[in-house]
């Protein structure tokens, strides 16, 4: 029998495939395409914009920082040697 790799029916797999493989879509270079967009967006600070982020109250962060702080400073402790 033969096994039909999900990679290759998208299109996903790089160079040639097999003769038994139908391939529905050619998603590799799609894929690399938006992967790359994403990348250049990180880096250049397009991404994430204020569009993709909630805002906090200044109360509400104050109190958040303070609980984080109180939390780390629990686990800072040096353990003691028996």
């Amino acid at each position: 029998g033969q096994v039909l790799v999900w990679h290759d029916l998208l299109g996903l797999t790089p160079g040639s495939i097999p003769k038994f493989v139908k391939q529905y879509g050619s998603l590799a270079s799609s894929i690399t395409s938006a992967l790359s967009a994403y990348v250049s967006d990180v880096r250049t600070e397009r991404f994430p914009a204020e569009a993709h982020t909630y805002g906090m109250a200044a109360a509400e962060r104050a109190g958040f920082e303070a609980a984080l702080k109180a939390k780390t400073k629990g686990a800072r402790r040096k353990p003691t040697r028996v």
